[in-house]
C-alpha cells in the first residue's frame, strides 16, 4: 500500500469508527452487526486499491521492476553533459489510459522580508504514450541541472497519480579538448589525441558540483609504463578564484602513451579523475 492509500484508509477507518459508534448509540444492539459488517467490508476495500509505485532508476528489467542496486532518490548526474535515467510507473492494476504524463517541478528558494521561501516551479513536462496492455510505464529523461525536484505521474486527464522527491547533484568532472569555445568551455570531448597535437598543448576542463571553495587546484599526470602501471609524468598546482566551479588549464604531452589525470584541491582531497591517450 502506498502512502495515498495508507491515508486514505486511516481516514476511512475514523469516519467508520464514528459512524459505528452513532448506530450504536441511536439503533441499539440490532444495528451494531450490520455497521461492523460494512466496517468489515471497507476495510478489505481499501487493501484492494491499486497500490501505486514510482522509480528514478538507471536499470528495469522486462516485466517492468526497477533494480533496486540503480534506483534511489539522490543521483550525481554528468555536471557537463548531464545524465538520463529512467523515470517508472508502476501501478496493480492494468494501465487503461492511452497515455501518462510526467510533470517534473524544481524547488525554488529565494528571500523574500528576511525570511527564506521555498517553493516547486513547473520545469518540465513530458508525455507518455501507453502503447502495450500492461501495469507499468517507463521514460527515459535527461537531468541537466543539479537541484531538488518534484516528479509526478498523472493520467489522461492530468489528474496526480503519484509524485516524489528527488535530488540531482553534479559529479566532479574532467574533459580534454583541442581548444575552448569563447564561454571558455571545451568545444570538443576527446580521449585520444595525435601527437602532432599534443605538443601544441590539450586543454584540461574540470567542473565541480559546487565552488570549489580553494585556492589551487594540483594536477597530477601519470603516464602508464609496460607493464600497466602507472608513473608520475609531471605535477602542476594552479592557483584560482576559490568562488569558481570551473577551471582550464593548457597541457603540453612530449610522447605517445595512456595518461592518468588526477585533479586535487586543498592539495590531497581528490575531485575526479580522468585518461586520456596520446597516438
Amino acid at each position: 500500500m502506498n502512502r495515498s492509500s495508507a491515508n486514505f484508509f486511516t481516514f476511512l477507518s475514523f469516519c467508520m469508527l464514528k459512524f459505528i459508534h452513532k448506530c450504536i448509540y441511536k439503533f441499539k444492539f440490532k444495528n451494531t452487526f450490520f455497521c461492523m459488517f460494512c466496517f468489515i467490508c471497507l476495510y478489505f476495500l481499501s487493501f484492494s486499491l491499486p497500490a501505486q509505485e514510482l522509480f528514478l532508476t538507471a536499470k528495469y528489467n522486462q516485466k517492468g521492476i526497477a533494480d533496486p542496486k540503480f534506483s534511489s532518490n539522490e543521483w550525481k548526474i554528468d555536471a557537463i553533459e548531464g545524465s538520463f535515467l529512467y523515470v517508472l510507473f508502476r501501478q496493480e492494476k492494468e494501465i487503461t489510459d492511452s497515455k501518462l504524463y510526467l510533470f517534473i517541478d524544481k524547488k525554488i528558494i529565494s528571500e523574500k522580508g528576511g525570511k527564506t521561501e521555498q517553493r516547486f516551479e513547473e520545469y518540465d513536462n513530458k508525455k507518455i504514450f501507453i502503447n502495450k496492455k500492461r501495469n507499468w510505464s517507463a521514460i527515459q529523461y535527461t537531468f541537466l541541472q543539479a537541484g531538488v525536484y518534484k516528479i509526478s505521474i498523472a493520467d489522461a486527464d492530468k489528474k496526480i497519480l503519484i509524485s516524489k522527491e528527488i535530488t540531482i547533484s553534479y559529479k566532479s568532472k574532467v574533459v580534454f579538448s583541442h581548444d575552448l569555445n569563447e564561454e571558455k568551455y571545451p568545444i570538443s570531448h576527446q580521449k585520444n589525441f595525435k601527437l602532432e597535437k599534443a605538443k601544441k598543448g590539450i586543454y584540461i576542463f574540470i567542473k565541480d558540483e559546487i565552488p570549489f571553495n580553494s585556492q589551487s587546484l594540483k594536477i597530477i599526470i601519470e603516464k602508464q609504463n609496460k607493464e600497466g602501471n602507472y608513473q608520475k609524468y609531471t605535477e602542476e598546482i594552479f592557483f584560482i578564484d576559490k568562488k569558481l566551479r570551473f577551471s582550464f588549464f593548457n597541457q603540453i604531452f612530449e610522447s605517445k602513451g595512456t595518461y592518468r589525470i588526477s585533479v586535487f584541491k586543498d592539495k590531497d582531497q581528490l575531485l575526479t579523475t580522468g585518461f586520456l591517450k596520446v597516438v
